[in-house]
């Protein structure tokens, strides 16, 4: 029983990794173009690249481990944790998107937006089901 949530838990810290590496080459793009001395007193864009990097690492991550603790341990079929994952992101998005609906949106929000729609409910979806098909296995080989 420990085993299969070990499991869940790498499969969940794996995935926030892999989470974090996107977000890194995302927000990556077009500050090579920009000087290093921007001219910005407060704000330093290459330091929120990293904030949004870290976030978006350790939000995905502390996501995947839930679903994949809440999977391995209850021994779901597939379909149980696919929805388990999508729930768990949709909650997740809507806890995150709260400041989104309170102000004027720009073209580059909307793109945020839909690349968290992305990660969380569909990722989570497809990790649970990962995790899912993974826990099975470890079952039938320690049984």
């Amino acid at each position: 029983m420990s085993i299969r949530g070990v499991a869940g838990v790498i499969i969940g810290v794996a995935y926030g990794f892999l989470t974090g590496l996107v977000a890194y080459l995302l927000t990556r793009i077009g500050l090579e173009d920009a000087a290093p001395n921007s001219g910005l007193i407060m704000i330093d864009p290459r330091a929120i690249a990293w904030l949004a990097t870290v976030l978006a690492g350790i939000i995905a991550g502390v996501c995947g481990v839930i679903v994949g603790l809440i999977v391995s341990l209850a021994r779901m079929p597939k379909r149980k944790a696919a929805i388990t994952g999508l729930i768990t992101g949709l909650v997740t998005i809507i806890l995150l998107s709260i400041p989104l609906w309170f102000r004027h949106n720009s073209w580059r929000d909307w793109i945020d937006f839909l690349v968290l729609i992305v990660v969380l409910p569909v990722g989570l979806t497809l990790m649970g089901m990962v995790v899912s098909i993974v826990a099975e296995r470890l079952s039938r080989v320690l049984l």
